[in-house]
Parts: structure tokens; sequence; C-alpha cells
């Protein structure tokens, strides 16, 4: 067993060391394009990393090898986490198509920064420091999280990512804490409203029925109220217009924002860059060299006598009167959309709007929702929430403000965290069955997408008497009658020409067959054979 799990250990390993890009992180320290979302997500995930290796400081110990292989295999189940096909194969062949340079490169950022946790969380292994590669995993999650969330919201304005202000283990103090029961009279009016925290604090939220959030709009979701706004009191969308193709009203991913990134990300986005300059240069000159045509246009009206049209955006248009302009965060679903802003990114000609990948992420979104909703038994419930006799709650109440209260609420809150996470986690990917179940089925009526062709030729054939094989038969039985003298022959040839007339017969050309196994005997019924 120790061999095994040491070949295995070192047939994981090689792959993650010789197959690393030398500069996979290098598009990790551009400026992001959406500033609302993925800046706040950069540096959530800058802040994580330096949280995480502070928290190893003083040395990781020297544990023996089951711990080091027990470390392993939990890196091999989070890097194993982190390849998501529904996230690397399913959207990558839409991405590749529709999604704009601006998108594109805020994608490569996310990308840049879940290489650059990845590589320290293999530092974090050979030095054995089980703090640090605990965080860095949690790290590697959200960041895998906010990359979904973003392919999903970039084309939605109403989407919401609800997760992404959730604690996690590499998020350094301070927090806020959605506060419970009172401790004491003095602290009577704390309950129910949001308080920001320090690490020390948090087993005092803990222990009052509280929960702990990483922004502040996530505690104010959990019940609680906040005096105030701030940078952290909005939930976070992902839209912003500036993924969007640009338009003459000034939005869009236009040259304005391109020019910031030509020399630095891919060699792609300047291909970009250049094509949309150079079109924008043909438009202006368009624009400038039908400028006689509106004065032959009046002349022309004039001397029709005609009312002249209104003319007023003539030649409008150009380039120089063009100030970009951006619509970012949550667009409300009854908010005017505004004037002048595009809807959908139409890459190339041939490009169809496939809604599974929608639907299938509204139903994996939805099941999570259930998830975390999940109500729990009723031995981890605090006696808050129980339903049951009088007696029950008093005898829970008195564990809760015992003498070992602390540990007591603290192990129950423990317990409720990871069942709840749990059940997001077994829902979420329960979701991915529906989409496993019906590709089976779909692939099957793609291979046979030939042969149906063929089948409906054949149906077509005998599905009426006067055409196809039955009207060439029918043609040949009258023929045939002609030269017959025997009565058995006229008899056979009488029986033929009542089946061929008989669409009852043919049961197989109109799908009658189906559920009827005596179908021969409405054949003969009707035919009167």
């Amino acid at each position: 067993m120790m061999k095994r799990s040491l070949l295995l250990i070192g047939l994981l390993f090689i792959p993650l060391t010789a197959f690393s890009a030398e500069q996979g992180d290098r598009y990790a320290d551009l400026t992001p394009v959406s500033e609302h979302y993925v800046k706040k997500v950069v540096d959530r995930a800058k802040k994580g990393i330096e949280y995480a290796k502070g928290a190893a400081a003083g040395g990781g110990g020297s544990p023996d090898s089951y711990l080091k292989i027990s470390w392993a295999i939990r890196l091999a189940s989070a890097v194993l986490a982190t390849v998501d096909t529904d996230l690397r194969l399913t959207q990558q062949e839409r991405d590749l198509i529709e999604n704009s340079p601006c998108l594109r490169v805020d994608t490569l950022i996310l990308e840049g920064w879940m290489e650059r946790a990845r590589q320290e969380k293999i530092k974090a292994m050979e030095n054995s420091k089980p703090t640090t590669l605990s965080h860095l995993i949690s790290l590697q999650r959200y960041l895998n999280g906010r990359y979904k969330a973003l392919l999903a919201g970039a084309r939605d304005p109403s989407f919401i990512d609800k997760n992404e202000g959730m604690l996690n283990d590499f998020d350094p103090p301070p927090y806020w804490c959605c506060m419970g029961e009172k401790v004491s009279t003095e602290d009577e009016e704390d309950a129910g409203t949001c308080q920001e925290i320090a690490q020390s604090q948090t087993s005092y939220c803990l222990i009052w029925g509280g929960s702990i959030h990483k922004r502040l709009y996530a505690c104010k979701e959990a019940g609680c109220t906040a005096a105030g706004g701030g940078e952290d009191a909005q939930p976070l969308c992902p839209f912003t217009s500036d993924y969007l193709p640009p338009t003459t009203a000034g939005y869009g991913c236009d040259l304005s924002v391109l020019e910031r990134y030509k020399d630095k990300a891919y060699d792609g986005l300047k291909k970009e860059y250049e094509a949309l300059d150079a079109l924008i240069k043909d438009r202006d000159t368009y624009i400038n060299d039908i400028g006689s045509v509106k004065g032959t246009v009046a002349d022309l009206y004039a001397a029709l006598g005609l009312t002249e049209p209104n003319l007023a955006n003539f030649q409008k248009g150009k380039s120089s009167e063009r100030t970009h302009q951006k619509q970012e965060g949550c667009v409300a679903l009854d908010k005017q959309w505004p004037e002048g802003m595009a809807l959908l990114e139409p890459r190339h000609p041939f490009t169809l709007e496939k809604q599974e990948t929608t639907i299938l992420n509204r139903l994996h979104q939805l099941w999570q929702g259930w998830g975390a909703f999940r109500v729990p038994p009723d031995y981890l419930k605090p006696a808050k929430d129980l339903l049951d006799s009088n007696e029950k709650k008093e005898k829970e109440l008195e564990l809760e403000t015992g003498l070992f209260a602390l540990p007591y609420r603290g192990a129950k809150w423990i317990s409720r965290s990871y069942l709840q996470k749990e059940s997001v986690r077994q829902l979420g990917e329960d979701s991915t069955l529906i989409a496993k179940i019906s590709d089976g089925p779909l692939q099957l009526i793609d291979l046979y997408r030939p042969l149906r062709d063929q089948t409906y030729s054949f149906r077509q054939s005998v599905q009426s008497s006067g055409k196809g094989v039955r009207a060439f038969a029918k043609n040949l039985a009258y023929f045939l009658r002609r030269s017959c003298i025997f009565r058995p022959c006229n008899t056979s040839l009488d029986r033929t020409l009542k089946i061929l007339f008989e669409d009852t017969c043919f049961p197989y050309a109109d799908g009658l067959k189906t559920g009827n196994p005596k179908a021969y005997e409405d054949c003969k019924k009707n035919a009167g054979i």
C-alpha cells in the first residue's frame, strides 16, 4: 500500500512540474478591464496568497511520510476539482467565438492568478506547510468559482455572484459578523446588526449564534442590518458594457480600452486592435467622402416639390465625435437598457445563441441554492430553532449557556457550516447528472442522423399509393392483369392491388405498428382480403 501511494504521488507531481508553463502567470499583473469585479477578485486573491504564506511563519515542522501522503492526496483532489469540464471544454467552444477581446483579457488575468496559486501550493507541499496548503486550496476554489461567475455574468447584467462574499480559509481579517443573540444587556443593540470584527473576535461572534462573512453585502443578506454604505455594501455583478462589442454611441470594447493591452496581452488582441482601427479609419473616410451627397439630396427633393427629409444625423458617427461610455455592475430587469449599447456579441455571421449552457448554469445555481438552505438535523440546531417541546429547548439552552458553552456552540456551528458546504457541493454535482444522462441519447441521435434520412426516403416511397414503390407495383399489377389467363393469377393480382390501395397495410410508414402487434389484422379487414 505504501509503495502504491508513493507511486501515485510520483505520477501526480511529474505532470504538475513538467507541464507548468514558465510564464503561466504572466497576465496576472495586468490591470483588469472590470474594476468593479475582477479587480476586487484579484485584490482579494493577492491578499489571500500573502496571508497564506504568513500563516506558516515559524516553520512547518517535519511531518512523517504518511502525513505527506495525506497532504498529497488532498492536493490531488483539489487539482482535479479545478479541472472543470463545464468550464474548460463546454464553455470554451462558445467563448472562442463570442468573447470580446476585453472579456478575454479578464479571463486571462484570472487564469494567471489560478496558475500563481497553483505554483505557491506546490511550494507549500514541498516545504511541508499544511496550513499554507489548506489556504491555497481554498483560494483555488474561490478563483475557479469567480471564473465561472465571470463567464455567466459577462453577458447577463442581472446575474449576481452570490457566493463571492462568503468567508474562505485564505481571507485575512477584518471580517463582518452578523450578530445573533445578545451577549449581555449592554450588547442588546448589537443583535441583528453587521459588526466589523478582527481575528480575535470570531469566537465571540460564533458563540452567540452569529455568522461571519468577508463582504458587508453578504452580512446584510444573512439578515442583519448595517448603517451607511461602503465599498462592499452592494452585491457584485460581473457585467460591464466594456465586454460587449463597440457601438457608435460610445459603449463596448473599443480602441480606448484595447489600447491599454495591445502591447501587453496576447498577440491576437493586437491584431484585433489593428483590425478595428483600420475599420474605423475606413468608416471615417467613407463618411467624409459622402459629404457632397447631402446637397444633392436637398436639391433633388426641392426639384420634385417634396418636403426635404430630416438630415440632422447626416455624416454623424465619426470616431472624433465619439466618447467612451460605460455601464457596469448590477442592472435591474425593469431598468431601461441604455440607448446605443449592444445586446449581443455578433462575432461571426454563423453565431447562434445556445440556450443549453445558460439553462444548465441556472439549474446548477438553483440546486446549489437548495443545498445552502437545507435544514440541519435537530441535534445541530440552536435552541431557538427547535420546534419540539419546551423541555428539549430548555435542555439545549442549558448546554449553550453552561460551563462548556464556548466549545459546544463552536462545534455545532462548525458542524452546521460543514453540512451546508457539503450540501451545496453535493447538489451542485448532482445537477450535472442531467447533462451527463441526456448526453448519451443525444449522441445516439446524432449518430443515427444519416440513417434517419434514409429511413425517411423509404417511408416516402410507400406512404402513398400514388407514388413511389406502391405506385410502381400498382401499375405493374394492372399491366400483368392483361396477360393473365388463369383464375389463380387474377386472384393473386386482385389481392395485391387491394393491399397496395390500403394505407393500413403499410403501418411502418405512418407509425401505426407502434403499440399494435396485430396491425396485420386491420390490414386484412380494411382491404377485404
